[in-house]
């Protein structure tokens, strides 16, 4: 009897006050690791070559802390210290950490998202969440260099009641992450994510959406507009769409527009066997003939996990004359095994006021 009051007496001496007045808190903590061996195969004049090494293409680490309605995150990446094709950067060039995502936002009346800083981008989000199957390949959009996927800024999102999506603006530098802000005009976009059958429980995973950006890019206050719009299915075990893409001014060159058309798909078989395949037509230059790529991928995997899975993927690029003479010794095939680790969990405590 004496030893269990004095245990009520210790419990109560420093457990904190009950309170019906408490505050939740919540943390999302997550890594994301990309790395494959590639082995690169083309032919030079009825000769064929050959190059093989091991890849780090993502490496992500973030934090979100979230406090009643107010949120902040933090995401850093690891990438090589200089630009590609260059020897030297920071200690040779080694893989060094910079930040790709720190801002803080705010909900407002349950349907409006506020946010600033070094944000995500409202278009590239959108195609990312469509595929789910961002280890294969980034998103067509982001692989020709149409968008970035963060920039420093501010973007206001309503959500739609009854899962019905959401209609965004944003208001960035317009250079992305990776470069500073070159001239004084900033980019406006404006998306859209539309699931217009959602009052159907089934039909929920069909999705439309669309942005349009205006904006400009280097020193020159190049033009930079970008129209893109598509079609998805965002199920569990099948995903897949495509989408389109018009620049009007690419390359710091107003007159230069361009255009990227993508299919794309995944399933999800048995729960562990993953397929996946992408195409993407690419049109550089809208004036020139010859100026096109068709990049292809497809691949089989296995999820050895939740958060871990691996890759066998097949990539075919075929350029026109004209895309060949500007990017040499980009038309290769490539044989890529694949390893991806993905992992985020949000968890709150409640602590009193």
């Amino acid at each position: 009897m004496r030893k269990q009051t004095i245990a009520v007496l210790l419990t109560s001496a420093f457990a904190l006050p009950a309170r019906a007045d408490r505050t939740e808190i919540g943390f999302d903590p997550g890594v994301s690791l990309h790395s494959q061996y590639v082995l690169r195969l083309r032919d030079d004049g009825g000769e064929t070559s050959w190059f093989h090494d091991f890849e780090l293409t993502r490496g992500h680490l973030f934090l979100g802390v979230r406090y009643d309605h107010a949120y902040a995150k933090v995401l850093v990446e690891g990438v090589r210290s200089a630009s590609e094709g260059a020897l030297l950067g920071v200690a040779g060039d080694s893989f060094v950490f910079r930040v790709r995502e720190g801002y803080a936002g705010y909900w407002l009346f349950g349907h409006l998202d506020v946010r600033a800083g070094l944000l995500p981008t409202l278009t590239i989000p959108i195609l990312e969440r469509s595929w789910n199957f961002r280890a294969l390949n980034p998103t067509a959009i982001e692989r020709v260099g149409f968008a970035s996927p963060s920039d420093l800024g501010v973007t206001m999102v309503g959500h739609l009641p009854k899962g019905f999506g959401w209609v965004g603006v944003g208001a960035y530098n317009g250079e992305g992450y990776e470069r500073p802000e070159l001239n004084r005009g900033k980019n406006v976009e404006i998306a859209a994510e539309i699931h217009p059958i959602a009052v159907v429980e089934q039909a929920k995973p069909l999705t439309v959406f669309g942005s349009y950006q205006s904006g400009s890019s280097g020193t020159g206050l190049s033009r930079a507009d970008r129209i893109h719009a598509g079609v998805a299915w965002q199920g569990d075990i099948v995903r897949g769409g495509a989408g389109f893409a018009y620049a009007l001014g690419t390359d710091d060159d107003s007159d230069k527009d361009a255009l990227a058309v993508d299919v794309f798909a995944k399933a999800t078989i048995l729960k562990r066997l993953l397929l996946g395949a992408d195409l993407t037509y690419w049109l550089r230059d809208t004036r020139a003939d010859g100026d096109d790529a068709i990049l292809f991928t497809g691949s089989v995997g296995v999820q050895i996990a939740k958060p871990l899975s691996a890759l066998l993927a097949f990539d075919g690029q075929f350029f026109g004359d004209a895309a060949r003479a500007a990017l040499p010794d980009e038309d290769d095939y490539r044989l890529r095994v694949v390893a991806a680790f993905d992992f985020d969990h949000w968890f709150q405590v409640s602590l009193p006021r």
